[in-house]
């Protein structure tokens, strides 16, 4: 809703003949900058129709470090990037706002808050009306707190930090609100005489000119239900929303401000439903049930999501002794080295016949040679020569070629930082000496091939 009183002061620069709405922003404001070099052809008109390029894409404002005045608020857009050519596109983003507003600032040669006050507000009779820079300065200016709502319970919250001057500064009453939407709507005609903007400028500004086809400067089309076409424009914050509209058949003015954000959706069915009421018609359905569905149905979902987690991190214990049973897992050991941990001892299993191994290849997941021996509970990376001595030679068993139920295999091409893989964990192991073939045998199951 503050967007309009900022379109207001640089029309009025603009019939004062010290801004032309359709001459590139930078030859007038040289200060404004991007990283985009499209940016030089942004005119004032498409800051204020919100057809400039810029977007939350190109710059995501809110997540920036928040500026202290408009001057800081133009400067930290040399990192702005467009997201499309000016002019072609429609776009909602403050940044737009600010930029117009410190165009203001520079051109009348006065604080944007003052200018607003002397040019806007005291010729309209806006006594209780003014402008803040940020959600800081709220509570100076007499706001009452804000609130969220959950479940359809109202939660007061102090507003985040942001900066609002341009974009959303304006903090008003209802009778301000009145007298604002009567100048509106009369054309710009002030109650005591003069005006406040010519007619063809409040025209100028309520017709659309962006893209879109609906958005104009500060203003934007619409239609009802009914078909009853308006003009008007919203806002909201995390813990206020506002909107106002103007009907301009029948000459009647609509604003609503409410201390509740995050789209509660208060302020847009109080301004439906005044419509309804100015169309002679009758309010529809409040969609306060469908929005306490919203928030029960989220909710479940985030609790759904916890339960989840929570079951995931008690069975993951079973599940890492599952997968692992049988192979020697890495654990952190003394002065930073690794030692070898070997999962619970499985059942007594009866062992095949032995084979001749030392001439034997593995098939496996990753590439690599396989040396097989028998270490004592070793598992060796990628890189780290396996330590230990083969099997003694024996009648009837080649050295080097027996695997025990104590034994690990060394996994010297593992890449580093993997597991073993499951199909190398053992308790007793037979084998072949056909190339890529050796069988396992897991307690108390059939055999599997590796």
């Amino acid at each position: 809703m503050s967007k309009a009183f900022t379109a207001l002061a640089v029309m009025q620069l603009v019939e004062d003949g010290e801004v032309e709405l359709d001459r590139p922003v930078r030859e007038q404001l040289p200060e404004f900058e991007t990283a985009d070099p499209r940016s030089d052809r942004i005119t004032v008109r498409q800051l204020l129709d919100q057809s400039s390029g810029m977007s939350d894409r190109g710059f995501r404002e809110k997540s920036e470090p928040q500026p202290g005045d408009l001057e800081g608020a133009v400067a930290r857009l040399d990192r702005a990037v467009l997201v499309a050519d000016p002019g072609t596109e429609w776009h909602y983003t403050n940044p737009n706002y600010h930029v117009a507003a410190r165009l203001v600032e520079a051109v009348s040669g006065r604080p944007f808050r003052d200018y607003l006050q002397e040019r806007v507000f005291e010729p309209l009779g806006m006594d209780d009306s003014g402008t803040i820079g940020g959600s800081g300065d709220l509570a100076a200016a007499g706001v009452a707190p804000g609130h969220i709502a959950v479940l359809g319970a109202p939660i007061a919250l102090p507003e985040p930090e942001g900066f609002f001057d341009g974009a959303a500064g304006v903090v008003t009453t209802a009778d301000d609100m009145a007298a604002w939407l009567i100048a509106q709507n009369g054309g710009g005609a002030l109650p005591g005489g003069g005006r406040i903007l010519s007619e063809e400028g409040i025209a100028e500004m309520h017709r659309p000119s962006a893209p879109d086809g609906r958005s104009g400067l500060g203003w934007a089309t619409g239609a009802t239900p009914a078909g009853t076409e308006y003009v008007g424009h919203g806002g909201i914050e995390f813990t206020f929303t506002a909107e106002q509209r103007l009907l301009p058949d029948s000459g009647v003015g609509i604003a609503v401000m409410a201390d509740t954000g995050l789209g509660r959706g208060d302020a847009s069915a109080l301004i439906a439903g005044l419509t309804a009421l100015a169309e002679g018609g009758e309010p529809g359905a409040s969609a306060g049930p469908v929005l306490f569905w919203v928030d029960v149905l989220f909710i479940g979902a985030a609790a759904a999501a916890a339960a989840l987690g929570v079951r995931g991190v008690r069975r993951a214990p079973r599940w890492a002794a599952r997968r692992g049973r049988g192979c020697p897992l890495p654990a952190p050991g003394r002065g930073g080295g690794r030692r070898a941990v070997r999962a619970p001892a499985a059942r007594p299993v009866r062992p095949g016949p032995r084979r001749d191994l030392a001439a034997g290849r593995l098939r496996r997941p990753h590439p690599g040679p396989v040396r097989l021996g028998a270490d004592r509970g070793v598992h060796r990376g990628a890189g780290r020569p396996a330590r230990g001595r083969p099997a003694p030679a024996r009648p009837g068993r080649p050295a080097g070629s027996r695997v025990t139920d104590r034994t690990a295999l060394r996994c010297t091409g593992r890449p580093a930082g993997r597991p073993c893989p499951r199909s190398y964990a053992a308790e007793t192991a037979v084998g072949t000496s056909s190339p890529g073939i050796m069988a396992l045998l897991r307690p108390d199951g059939p055999r599997r091939n590796a």
